[in-house]
């Protein structure tokens, strides 16, 4: 005859390893895998992207193995910047896609800086070079060397006004004309008409300033029959 009190025992044991393994496998199914796709603006997808995922606590952990709650997932390529998004696992896999912003290009950054040239100013009077003649391009002053020069290094692209003084010459003819050179691999020349009504009467009508520029070692040549003369000239690139 059958001990009832060691079946009932049997019974509550097997009910008891039953429920350990239920809870088991409860417990195994209660994880949940987070996929992480990274594309471009374009709809691309990027290769080998770094994807990490952080709980709510800001602690890494793995996309494969998540239990419900909220998450964030950040992913980063070279040649992009970092972007994340945030996604909840309720009970079941999830997928998430992130889109990536491609990096500015520092190049264009270096395209758009002013382009500088070195301009040489040569101030003469009757062939014979004028020597501490002052030479003002912008904000800048430079006196004229024993040679009649005067070197600008950094003239931007762009209209400049020439102004030259000099104490060197007695009369005095005011400069009225207007004109510009473009500075490129070409020589050019741009005629300045002096004014015959200008005060000091120390030139004709139809006298002449000429200019010349050459590209980045540009030279403008001024031949002055007065104490100042003012010219425009545009430097382009």
């Amino acid at each position: 005859m059958l001990d009832k009190s060691k079946i009932g025992a049997a019974i509550v044991a097997i009910a008891v390893i039953m429920s350990v393994m239920t809870g088991a496998v409860a417990a195994e199914e209660s994880t949940y895998e987070l996929t992480v796709e990274v594309e471009d603006e374009d709809g691309v997808a990027i290769e080998d992207p770094d994807v990490t995922v952080e709980d709510e606590d800001g602690e890494e952990v793995d996309k494969t193995e998540l239990e419900d709650g909220d998450y964030t997932a950040t992913a980063d390529a070279d040649g992009f910047e970092e972007g994340e998004e945030s996604v909840s696992i309720d009970g079941e896999d999830e997928t998430v896609t992130l889109t990536l912003t491609a990096e500015e290009d520092d190049s264009d950054d270096e395209d758009e800086e002013e382009t500088t040239h070195e301009v040489d100013v040569d101030v003469s009077d009757d062939d014979e070079a004028v020597e501490e003649a002052e030479v003002t391009i912008g904000e800048e002053t430079i006196e004229t060397d024993s040679d009649g020069l005067a070197t600008f290094s950094e003239i931007t692209d762009g209209e400049h006004t020439v102004e030259i003084e000099t104490e060197t010459i007695e009369e005095t003819l005011e400069i009225t004309g207007d004109g510009t050179v473009t500075v490129d691999t070409s020589e050019e020349t741009v005629e300045f008409e002096d004014d015959e009504d200008a005060g000091g009467g120390g030139g004709e009508s139809g006298d002449e300033l000429s200019m010349e520029a050459i590209a980045l070692t540009g030279i403008v040549i001024v031949v002055l029959f007065g104490v100042v003369a003012i010219l425009g000239i545009a430097i382009r690139q």
